[in-house]
């Protein structure tokens, strides 16, 4: 877009320098077909004259080829090979010298155009292609050939040509096709609008893309318009005035200031603009560039409020806040609430020390930590520290400090931030209380408590927590347990699937608290049975995002209840077997009793007296009515021993008078089972107690295999199915000496009184 540049004028040489030599390669073909129509003894002279014409070319550094069309010889001059960096002995004159160099994208517009001088279609042909060096490169060759010589047919008989080296040319065309497009780039892609325009017309010439987008045309509406089409109508007086600076102006961008242009629909805006005199195809010209100043308006316009609205923050905040000198830390402004928390106005508190108003313990941390914030090595800070009203009394205030700096820059002042945390001390301080207060009755109650974040992960729990479940602090703390076991790596195997679904229910289920029993085991081996109490915070969302539980081992107070239950099922059990032998035995009692009253009665019948068979056997029936009896009572005794109410009388009765008895009674089953006994051995007296004597001899004589279902440690046993050799067994303990008591006959009188019905 500017001027000539140095590609354009080698361009020119170039193209004057290949035209000379056109001109007088014309001419010397001229002279060398004039000399041919001439007689033969002219020859030598037409052959030097075209040696001569042919040395001027070679010195114009023009390389010179000629070819026989009709033996498709060729000849090439020495600087035609030297061109291509060949010696002169090292191409021959064939036509295939030349058509094998040949570019492969060039050969074939080559030999078309060459083909239509050669055929005649074409009297002279000028073309540019790469030739084949000898190094391997390619050079771009200028050819130009013209017909010399032509036949009977009038097609042409012999060429001669030129090669003239056009690489340099090329390169130069190159170079001005790449600035063009640099140029031609950098126009169109600049994001601010671009135009030229004519100096005298003020018609545009150009215009780029941004241009025809900002201002609402299209290319050939814009190139129809003049300087004044985009202005409004008070501003095109100033116009003229404008272009003749940028005439005046030396090279270089010159501003103009600030304009207002319009769009195509009317709309007005504000731009920038700069101005620039240039050359454009070849004539003077100005280049123009309006930055819109829309956005940057704007931006200054919200900056403005911005600025406002933070005056109005500052002023208005809930908060303290003040401004203050980083290194004489004096107070430079404060707003509203920041004097109100101190008790001072605004005219007073400014410039106070602010070490003047924190309390004197707080002072030190205070400032180590602001000799770290200067120093650079924390960006901010905050503490919580006790501020002095101007009354004298102290609040306790958070206070968050925050440089103002900017980059490279020392810290020279800085923001702080206070609140009001008196209450929330207060209150912390009373927490404190209460929780120790917990702290102790969870102890004295031996409940666990603990606390676990559901986002976080983590969990926190009292020491009666960690003893119950036998585990560390840092091992509660850090360990990452299941959260369907409650986050309990040692819930006990069998309980793990109850406790998932416990979690559950309370994770997603309707109600968020809930209690279960289960068990664990500890890293000692033991399981203890602990009962969980679990509460489910949530957010507004319902999401459950803390819970919060205590726990209890209820290892012995379960045992105790489990003994308990045991216990008093044993007892339910011990009445009602009590109960039952009650009623049994008064069931068998009734019938008993009156057996028993009719044998009597049948045995002192004088008025028909029973034979001596008969007698016998109601006697048997009366001693075995008695032996039932016997068994009853021990029956009733048993249930005497479980509830501790059996008393024993003891009595010496005679044995043997109780064996006979015995083997009297079972006479019967004896003479079925065994051998005929008998002994006239008297047996000592042995204590038993009274009225149990009977029960336990006939038990000791029953047969061996019914003897042997009961059989109670300390018994007399007596065996009459022994083979005759074997010894006598006796009873398995000494029995105790007879105790005093009523005499057996006094007994059996007693036992077989009349009944009275």
């Amino acid at each position: 877009m500017g001027g000539v540049s140095d590609a354009t004028l080698l361009a020119g040489a170039a193209l004057l320098a290949a035209a000379a030599l056109a001109a007088a390669l014309a001419w010397a073909l001229r002279s060398l077909a004039l000399a041919r129509r001439s007689v033969s003894h002219e020859k030598q002279e037409r052959l030097a004259s075209e040696s001569r014409w042919n040395r001027l070319l070679e010195s114009a550094g023009a390389g010179v080829w000629e070819w026989d069309v009709r033996t498709e010889q060729a000849r090439y001059s020495s600087r035609w090979k030297a061109m291509l960096g060949y010696a002169n002995d090292e191409i021959g004159g064939t036509a295939e010298e030349w058509l094998d160099r040949l570019h492969p994208e060039d050969a074939r517009r080559a030999r078309r155009e060459f083909g239509a001088l050669v055929s005649g279609r074409s009297p002279a042909y000028l073309t540019q292609y790469r030739l084949r060096c000898k190094d391997g490169s390619y050079k771009w060759i200028e050819d130009f050939g013209i017909a010399v010589s032509h036949g009977a047919d009038g097609r042409p008989d012999r060429l001669v040509g030129t090669h003239t080296d056009a690489t340099r040319s090329r390169q130069a065309e190159e170079l001005l096709r790449q600035s063009e497009a640099l140029y031609r780039a950098l126009f169109d892609s600049n994001p601010e609008a671009l135009w030229v325009y004519d100096l005298e017309t003020l018609q545009f010439l150009a215009v780029n893309q941004v241009a025809l987008d900002r201002y609402g045309y299209t290319r050939e509406e814009f190139l129809q318009l003049t300087m004044l089409d985009v202005r409004p109508p008070e501003d095109r007086p100033r116009i003229r005035e404008w272009v003749t600076q940028v005439v005046a102006q030396a090279p270089g961008f010159i501003s103009a200031g600030h304009w207002v242009h319009q769009r195509r629909n009317g709309e007005a805006f504000k731009v920038d603009v700069l101005g620039k005199r240039i050359l454009f195809d070849g004539r003077p010209a100005g280049l123009t560039m309006a930055r819109d100043l829309t956005a940057q308006l704007q931006a200054e316009r919200t900056l403005r409020e911005s600025e406002d609205t933070l005056r109005a923050i500052f002023e208005q905040a809930g908060v303290g806040v003040a401004l203050t000198d980083s290194h004489t830390l004096q107070l430079r402004r404060t707003n509203r609430k920041y004097n109100e928390l101190l008790g001072y106005s605004t005219a007073d508190i400014t410039p106070v020390d602010v070490r003047t108003l924190t309390h004197p313990d707080d002072i030190a941390a205070d400032l180590m930590q602001m000799e770290r914030l200067k120093r650079g090595e924390i960006r901010s800070f905050a503490m919580a520290k006790r501020l002095r009203r101007r009354d004298g009394s102290y609040i306790w205030a958070q206070v968050t400090i925050s440089p103002m700096w900017a980059p490279d820059e020392a810290v020279t002042s800085h923001i702080a931030v206070i609140e009001n945390i008196t209450e929330r001390i207060q209150a912390e301080v009373q927490r404190q209380a209460l929780a120790e207060r917990l702290d102790i009755a969870t102890r004295i109650a031996g409940i666990g408590v603990f606390e676990w974040d559901l986002v976080a992960g983590t969990r926190e729990s009292n020491a009666k927590s960690l003893e119950i479940l036998g585990i560390s602090r840092e091992h509660f703390e850090h360990e990452r347990g299941d959260p369907a076991n409650l986050g309990l790596a040692n819930t006990h195997e069998d309980d793990r699937a109850r406790v998932s679904e416990f979690y559950r229910h309370l994770l997603s289920g309707p109600t968020s608290q809930g209690s279960m029993v289960c068990r664990i085991r500890r890293p000692d081996g033991a399981v203890r049975d602990v009962q969980f109490y679990l509460s489910m915070h949530r957010d507004a969302d319902g999401r459950a995002v803390r819970a919060v539980g205590a726990l209890a081992d209820v290892t012995d107070r379960l045992r105790y209840e489990q003994s308990e239950r045991g216990r008093l099922a044993a007892e339910v059990a011990s009445q009602a077997k009590t109960e039952f032998l009650s009623r049994m035995s008064h069931e068998l009692r009734t019938p008993l009793n009156a057996m028993l009253g009719f044998t009597q009665l049948m045995l002192r019948n004088q008025r028909e007296p029973l034979s001596a068979g008969q007698r016998e056997t109601m006697g048997n029936i009366e001693r075995a009515g008695w032996h039932l009896l016997d068994m009853i009572n021990e029956i009733l005794d048993l249930a005497r021993i479980e509830s501790g109410r059996l008393v024993l009388n003891m009595a010496s009765v005679p044995l043997h008078d109780e064996v006979r008895e015995c083997m009297a009674l079972l006479a019967p089953m004896a003479t079925q089972h065994c051998r005929s006994h008998s002994s006239s051995r008297r047996l000592r007296f042995v204590p038993l107690g009274a009225g149990r004597h009977h029960a336990s001899a006939a038990g000791a004589c029953q047969p061996a295999g019914q003897r042997d279902q009961i059989q109670p440690a300390g018994r007399p046993r007596m065996d009459h199915d022994r083979p005759r050799n074997r010894p006598r067994k006796t009873a398995d303990a000494r029995p105790p000496p007879p105790p005093p008591g009523p005499a057996p006959s006094a007994r059996r009188a007693r036992m077989t009184k009349p009944m009275r019905l």
